[in-house]
């Protein structure tokens, strides 16, 4: 049987190990080939799964290990992965990691910052978010919550650390440009665990030059931009 890996998988060793000594596996972003499987993890570009992938592709299967498939446009061949399983309510993890990286950021302030008088806005409230706002309940002076449908009324005014959490999806990319960080009153902390696709990159640069100080972790890589 043969995996076509739509995203990366080689930087994690175990899974390396375990899915090569059982399956054949070919990089589909060299070339599109014959697979059984396509496999496709979001928060990468390109990880998109269509009709056509598939037909191209022959493939009778789509496996991503998300907890969302956004990423998949395909309704003819079964996709397995665990959106809305209930085991993902005991893995905090990914909670856990955001909260390193935001305290990593206060800790690299300049002025030095205390949580105690923060407000911690949250955009994109689903399991993730809601874990982490159980999380910092006690370690910021407020939460604010920003999702699809609605949001807090002092979300613009008071966030001073912004996590952005929302999932990827067509009409997310760019999402956060320079009209959005605009809306906010104060110098904003900016984190995302998610990947550039949702950023406008050129125009918060642009925007940070001229109005805010901003910081952004991607992939644990600390930049002070």
């Amino acid at each position: 049987m043969t995996i076509g890996f739509l995203t990366p998988y080689k930087h994690l060793p175990r899974f390396t190990k375990f899915v090569e000594s059982k399956y054949k596996c070919v990089d589909l972003k060299d070339s599109i080939q014959k697979v059984d499987i396509i496999f496709s993890a979001p928060n990468y570009e390109n990880c998109t799964v269509t009709e056509d992938l598939v037909n191209q592709c022959n493939a009778r299967y789509i496996v991503s290990p998300s907890t969302g498939t956004n990423h998949i446009y395909v309704k003819s061949i079964p996709t397995i992965d665990i959106k809305n399983d209930p085991v993902l309510d005991t893995i905090p993890s990914t909670a856990e990691h955001n909260i390193y990286l935001i305290l990593s950021l206060i800790r690299n302030a300049n002025p030095v910052l205390q949580l105690a008088d923060l407000s911690l806005g949250i955009l994109g409230y689903g399991r993730l978010g809601k874990m982490l706002d159980s999380k910092c309940f006690f370690l910021f002076n407020d939460i604010l919550h920003m999702d699809i449908h609605d949001y807090d009324n002092e979300f613009f005014t008071d966030t001073d650390v912004l996590s952005i959490n929302i999932d990827l999806r067509e009409e997310n990319v760019n999402f956060i440009n320079e009209e959005f960080i605009n809306k906010f009153n104060k110098n904003i902390i900016l984190l995302s665990l998610r990947d550039m696709t949702n950023m406008s990159t050129k125009e918060i640069r642009t925007s940070m030059r001229k109005y805010k100080k901003l910081y952004y972790e991607l992939t644990n890589k600390l930049h002070n931009l």
